[in-house]
Parts: structure tokens; sequence; C-alpha cells
């Protein structure tokens, strides 16, 4: 079994590319961020966004790089998804009286 200690200095290493910027808009950042920060105030129903959000910013982060034999999700499918969304509400979710 691996020492734990190790395979944490393993992934701090980082691999190639990690320096690299990702392409991705202010926009796009935003809206991501709209969204993760709706479910983290309350708001349940923005739970399977946040999985899209979470496949975008994977894909984006390694969009320039190259894996024979590997078939991802491209950024472009993801961020249609995305930006088809409304905007979420912002704060906590309001009690119906």
């Amino acid at each position: 079994m691996n020492d734990p200690k190790d395979l944490e200095a393993l992934k701090r290493e980082g691999l190639v590319g990690d320096g690299s910027p990702a392409h991705i808009t202010a926009y796009q950042v935003q809206k991501c961020a709209a969204i993760i920060q709706a479910y983290r105030d309350g708001h349940d129903l923005w739970g399977p966004q946040v999985e899209i959000v979470v496949a975008f910013l994977q894909a984006a982060a390694v969009e320039g790089i190259s894996s024979p034999g590997i078939i991802r999700p491209g950024t472009e499918e993801l961020w249609n998804k995305i930006h088809a969304l409304p905007w979420p509400p912002s704060g906590s979710p309001k009690l119906a009286h």
C-alpha cells in the first residue's frame, strides 16, 4: 500500500499543462460560480447542474492536453447545457407561507 504522504506529494507535483491557462471566459466563470453558490446557499434543485459545472471545468482544464485513447466530453457541449440554464437565484431559498 502506498504511503498517504507519498501520494499527497505526488498530487502536489502537478501534471504537464497544469500551469497553462484554461480557455474559459469571465462570463462562463461567473455563471458556473453562481450555480455552485446557489447550491451552497441551499437551493438543492441545482445539485445536478453543479455536476455539469464540475464536468465543464474538468474538461476545460484538460482540453489542450491530448491523451491517446481517452474520449472526454467537450467544453462546448457542456457549456451549451450550462448556458441554456437560467441564472440561479441568489441568497437562501425562500420558504412558502
